[in-house]
C-alpha cells in the first residue's frame, strides 16, 4: 500500500482509532548505527506516550493529511514514530517523522511532508525537552 492509500484507509476506519502511541528519540541522543524506524520504540531511553484523547489524535491525523506526503527517497534519519491504534490495540497507521525536518515514512513509503506543521505539534505536546 502506498502512503496515500494508508491515509485513506486511516480516514475510512478514523471511527476505530481510540489510541496513540508516541515514542520519540531526541536530538541529543547519538548512535553508532542509524535508528531502526521499525523499532524505535524499544530502544533504551525513548520517551514513549500513550494517548486516548480523541480531539488529540484527530487533530494530529488531520495534521498528516493535510500535509501533503509525496514519496521521496531521502533516507533521514528518523526519530518519531506515531501509532495509532484501534480498541484492539492493532495498529491502524504508522507514521514516521525526522526531527527538525520535513522527511518521514507512513508504512514502508518514505515521504517529505510538503505543508509539514506536524513537527510544531509533536514537539509543543510530546517533547520532554521543550
Amino acid at each position: 500500500m502506498t502512503a496515500i492509500d494508508l491515509l485513506e484507509n486511516a480516514r475510512s476506519h478514523r471511527d476505530a482509532i481510540v489510541a496513540l502511541d508516541v515514542a520519540h528519540v531526541d536530538s541529543h541522543t547519538m548512535t553508532l548505527i542509524p535508528i531502526d524506524p521499525e523499532t524505535l520504540d524499544a530502544r533504551p531511553g525513548a520517551y514513549l506516550k500513550h494517548v486516548t484523547d480523541k480531539a488529540t489524535i484527530d487533530e494530529l491525523l488531520d495534521l498528516i493529511e493535510s500535509a501533503m506526503p509525496v514519496p521521496d527517497d531521502h533516507g533521514a534519519a528518523l526519530r518519531w514514530k506515531l501509532t495509532f491504534r484501534d480498541a484492539q490495540e492493532q495498529p491502524v497507521i504508522q507514521v514516521w517523522h525526522h526531527n527538525f525536518e520535513e522527511y518521514g515514512r507512513i508504512g514502508p513509503t518514505q515521504v517529505k511532508f510538503v505543508d509539514d506543521r506536524i513537527l510544531t505539534f509533536l514537539h509543543a505536546h510530546f517533547d520532554p525537552e521543550d
